[in-house]
């Protein structure tokens, strides 16, 4: 259903992308039904979408990866990636590593008594399955009472980061407008 707040903001948040190419936007949403039709009209205009949008959905389950494999998957975009995060159980055979560029994972941060479980071993496993489809592996904590507190996967920091694709514009278009 259409939200007059987002109909409103959206189309300035688009402007603001296209104005901006230096900077690089990192969409990321669990709603990731509604990703195609909140993208700008001229979106597809481009090879891989605009420039300088990266996009991704966060995926905490492996019941949540349709996320990613039916939605994201199928949208051209420079860079398509997944917030594993919080991880709340083990999801490296529930994704389609073909479309994906980078998979960032981590576990829950927050008070003790609230945060959820987190196995290093999810970690494990989802780095193998990047490395072995050419994903780049981003390992941002593991479980703690502050982000940031652990960034260390077996004593090693993997801050690994995916090239974007290339996004040029169709050969049809008029650069002397």
């Amino acid at each position: 259903e259409d939200h007059p707040y987002v109909n409103r903001l959206l189309p300035r948040l688009w402007e603001m992308i296209r104005k901006t190419p230096y900077i690089h936007w990192l969409l990321c949403t669990k709603r990731a039904e509604r990703i195609a039709e909140n993208l700008p009209p001229d979106w597809y205009d481009y090879e891989n979408g605009y420039p300088n949008v990266w996009l991704g959905v966060s995926i905490e389950m492996a019941k949540y990866a349709y996320r990613f494999n039916e939605h994201l998957a199928k949208i051209p975009a420079v860079c398509r990636f997944v917030s594993f995060e919080p991880a709340l159980e083990p999801i490296h055979h529930a994704l389609d590593y073909e479309k994906l560029d980078w998979c960032i994972v981590g576990g829950e941060s927050g008070d003790d008594d609230k945060r959820r479980f987190f196995d290093p071993q999810w970690a494990r496993d989802i780095q193998s399955q990047c490395e072995a489809n050419d994903v780049k592996f981003f390992y941002k904590q593991d479980s703690a009472y502050r982000s940031s507190t652990n960034p260390y996967l077996d004593g090693e920091k993997h801050y690994n980061f995916p090239m974007p694709k290339p996004s040029a514009l169709p050969l049809a278009v008029d650069f002397q407008k």
